[in-house]
């Protein structure tokens, strides 16, 4: 089933969400629409695999160098 075709106890379409947290730092899950604003009904799905350990290690510490250049970027223009 696609993404997009996932409903929530809701019965709403399921928005694919990204994780920025560095234990899943890029991993998308499914969420009801209305978890942000505290009213969701409490879905949640995975919808990418797991990462491996070492991906998990590298990962954050690479979008940090990312971040510090593009501010560096940023603050020379």
């Amino acid at each position: 089933m696609m993404a997009s075709q996932k409903m929530c106890l809701y019965r709403c379409r399921a928005n694919l969400v990204t994780s920025w947290k560095d234990d899943n730092p890029r991993r998308r899950f499914l969420s009801c629409p209305l978890w942000q604003s505290g009213r969701g009904c409490g879905f949640f799905e995975w919808y990418d695999p797991v990462m491996c350990k070492r991906s998990r290690v590298i990962i954050p510490g690479l979008l940090r160098k990312l971040n510090e250049k593009e501010a560096d970027i940023e603050r020379l223009k």
